[in-house]
């Protein structure tokens, strides 16, 4: 194929979502402090590549693979989607969305690990492998030191296996770290949730730090209320359904517009959708998270129309959500 007549005659680029950097306070001779995008600078970036895509003449098919703000059509999310390898054609129903590949399944379908697991390799399926690693690069997950590129470590939070259900400590303790990280990033300086002493003491559980970071934030709460913190049962061994997760999702979001202003990061907001395509029940206190994911494109259903927001959530869902956060909203400036 001539991949000259699809360039743009002035072969221009655009960058969305990426910052510029600066001196540091102390010595602006080093310029490694990021400054990122505002959300009406990241807006203008995504009009500036759909200019750049409507001047390539794309065919359809690779139309599928962009995303509408860049003048795509999202409609296929791999290669597979399209492409027939065996036949080397194109599908005959590419375009219609019934061949899409699965991003996200109920967990109570088998999945084909990536690898054979053992006492020191993790289980996880191969649709969450690309942002598993990507994780693991960006330092949300802990990366296994013995094997040659990136791996995830087997630990004592999150175990061997990735396929599992959640639990809220589990969660937490995911949540925590990608919002430390993200804000350490963003400031050029280490970021850490402040905890004061006592606040790691629970009705049922204690010294864990992970849980009173989030629930300081407010990413989660206690299944009751009580005059001290100490009353208060907050269920970190409890497993959560994708309602749940939908919601503290949607809380970290919020939490993390009031720090990005805080460091002059304005313009951010949760991006909720209009309407939503489930036709399944849906708790009337989730409804707003789910919405709220949905539009941002971190959660999609189990199905077209099906949400499934009694089902478990998995850890490598979790990963996947947090990373699509991250991906859509976070650092490309949706909203």
């Amino acid at each position: 194929m001539d991949f000259t007549k699809y360039t743009p005659a002035s072969k221009s680029s655009v960058s969305i979502g990426m910052p510029t950097f600066t001196g540091r306070p102390d010595n602006p001779y080093i310029e490694d402090v990021p400054v990122w995008p505002d959300a009406s600078t990241v807006a203008s970036q995504y009009a500036t590549a759909k200019s750049y895509v409507s001047q390539m003449n794309l065919p359809d098919w690779a139309l599928a693979f962009l995303p509408v703000k860049m003048g795509g059509t999202e409609t296929a999310r791999t290669v597979d989607d399209v492409f027939d390898f065996a036949t080397a054609s194109l599908k005959s129903n590419w375009s219609d969305g019934s061949n899409q590949t699965v991003t996200e399944t109920p967990v109570t379908e088998p999945e084909t690990p990536v690898v054979d697991t053992d006492a020191t390799s993790v289980t996880y399926s191969n649709w969450a492998a690309e942002d598993i690693i990507t994780a693991i690069s960006m330092g949300y997950l802990d990366d296994d030191p013995d094997v040659f590129g990136y791996q995830p470590a087997v630990t004592d939070l999150l175990g061997s296996d990735y396929t599992r259900a959640i639990t809220r400590g589990q969660f937490a303790a995911l949540a925590v770290r990608y919002y430390e990280t993200l804000m350490s990033d963003i400031t050029g300086e280490d970021y850490t949730i402040p905890v004061n002493s006592g606040d790691d003491v629970f009705a049922d559980c204690s010294n864990n730090e992970n849980m009173a970071k989030a629930y300081n934030l407010g990413i989660l709460g206690g299944y009751n209320s009580a005059p001290n913190r100490s009353g208060v049962y907050v269920g970190p061994n409890d497993l959560i359904t994708r309602e749940q997760a939908a919601t503290m999702l949607t809380r970290m979001m919020e939490c993390l517009i009031d720090d990005f202003n805080s460091v002059g990061r304005t313009g951010w907001t949760v991006w909720y959708a209009d309407n939503l395509p489930f036709t399944d029940e849906i708790a009337d206190w989730a409804y707003d998270g789910v919405r709220a994911v949905y539009g941002v494109g971190a959660m999609t259903g189990t199905t077209g129309t099906t949400f499934s927001a009694k089902s478990p959530y998995t850890i490598e869902q979790s990963i996947v959500t947090i990373m699509r956060i991250d991906n859509n909203w976070a650092r490309a400036g949706m909203g």
